[in-house]
């Protein structure tokens, strides 16, 4: 029974270690972003300001690379599950619900689904096309959600597994006369 706690233990760890990996290659993937003024085009787009806060695009890059950094980091050392799961929850809605201020915040020039400039900025850096990289993007957020859910849901079965294995190696200990659960009938 030892060795199936640690390979479940396991699992939840590997779970949370690769999450947290994804947030802080993000995050230096923004930041780096945040500073490519090669092009002309991401010149012009770190400079113009931001639908959702004002100021400029690059400081909404600084601003979410070390979001990113931040949370990728907790991941690493809370050690609770629940908390690392709400944890979660409100960074990825975090990204989420920055995506739908933008497309309902945006100007009548700014197309309807249009990649926004942090992700187009970020697949520029990564030299990989913006479309399919938000949408990467978002179904690795909903992934992890769905992931965080699943560990947690994974846990507490588990932890429900324990007492009940508790509760029964106390019943054996207390009751040496071999008596039957008084439910048992």
């Amino acid at each position: 029974m030892q060795g199936e706690e640690t390979k479940r233990v396991g699992i939840i760890w590997w779970f949370f270690c690769i999450a947290a990996g994804w947030w802080v290659l993000m995050g230096l993937v923004i930041l780096l972003a945040a500073f490519d003024e090669n092009k002309l085009e991401h010149e012009r787009l770190l400079k113009r300001p931001d639908i959702i806060f004002g100021f400029s695009n690059k400081n909404v890059l600084l601003l979410a690379g070390g979001f990113h950094l931040v949370f990728g980091t907790l991941f690493l050392v809370i050690r609770d599950s629940f908390s690392k799961f709400l944890l979660m929850v409100w960074a990825c809605s975090v990204c989420g619900i920055y995506r739908l201020g933008l497309n309902w915040l945006s100007p009548h020039w700014v197309k309807q689904g249009d990649v926004c400039p942090i992700e187009r900025l970020s697949a520029g850096q990564l030299g990989i096309n913006p479309k399919p990289f938000s949408l990467l993007w978002g179904v690795i957020l909903v992934g992890m959600v769905v992931g965080a859910l699943l560990v947690l849901l994974f846990e507490r079965r588990q932890r429900k597994q324990r007492e009940e294995a508790e509760f029964m190696e106390n019943w054996r200990k207390t009751h040496n006369d071999g008596s039957q659960f008084p439910w048992a009938g």
